[in-house]
């Protein structure tokens, strides 16, 4: 089962519980513009069947194969999702973004997906004689990523199959991420690594304790963004329970196109 951060909701906890609407080819156009699920460039994202919108996200030029998207999340032009458990609410992410890309081992015969992911070939004779017995390493075996809440991902950058990137962390353009990245991390390079921390660990600790972003946005509105310890304040007051955020939801049955 995949790493879960302190405080991070999976679908089905109770800030997820907004009511599930069915879309298919033939009626997500008007259930986008109703979810406000908006597509930069109509007819060229496609959401990938089984897969479950909030409310207020955003696409250009996608492909995504994520099992949930939180609300006021959005994904820049040529992004692709693939291999993905979820993406947390209010997370950025940059252009030609790549999210749960495969391993190869580099040390073996062949680097070929041909000899350990079945998956990735369609049915044929020579195929499926292959594969008849064939043992498959457990270590290529697809494991979900999973992007927590306002998460930042510059432009370019590369996050491999299996990767969990916590509440808050930003990940630098051109970054290839192989590793976990802990909550309010910023890291970067290729392979990423933490460069620093966006707060000091007392913060990190209450930021987290606090799940802003579980909280209706009409709680969130007029606080000074600016001054962390002003915004922790206030948020210390905020009654997460009777001001939970239960946006509406929508999942996808077919290949659609928004």
């Amino acid at each position: 089962m995949p790493f879960r951060y302190p405080h991070d909701p999976m679908p089905g906890d109770r800030a997820m519980n907004g009511p599930v609407t069915l879309a298919n080819a033939t009626n997500v156009s008007a259930l986008a513009l109703d979810y406000a699920i908006e597509s930069e460039k109509p007819g060229t994202s496609r959401i990938a069947p089984g897969a479950t919108l909030e409310e207020c996200v955003r696409f250009c030029e996608n492909f995504v194969a994520a099992q949930f998207m939180g609300s006021f999340s959005y994904l820049g032009a040529g992004s692709w999702v693939a291999n993905t458990d979820r993406i947390g609410r209010y997370c950025s992410i940059g252009q030609g973004v790549l999210i749960g890309a495969g391993p190869h081992p580099v040390d073996w015969l062949s680097t070929s997906t041909f000899f350990y992911r079945r998956a990735m070939w369609t049915s044929h004779p020579t195929v499926e004689q292959f594969y008849e017995n064939h043992p498959v390493d457990p270590q290529f075996e697809q494991s979900p990523c999973r992007i927590g809440n306002d998460v930042w991902i510059g432009s370019h950058a590369v996050i491999m199959m299996g990767v969990n990137v916590g509440d808050g962390a930003v990940i630098g353009a051109n970054a290839t991420v192989t590793k976990d990245v802990p909550p309010y991390a910023i890291v970067a390079g290729s392979p990423a690594k933490v460069i620093r921390t966006r707060f000091s660990a007392e913060t990190i600790e209450r930021l987290l304790a606090s799940q802003w972003w579980n909280l209706h946005p009409s709680q969130l509105k007029g606080l000074n963004y600016s001054d962390i310890e002003q915004c922790l304040a206030t948020l210390a007051n905020a009654n997460l329970a009777e001001n939970t955020y239960q946006p509406r939801r929508l999942r996808a049955e077919e290949w659609i196109v928004l």
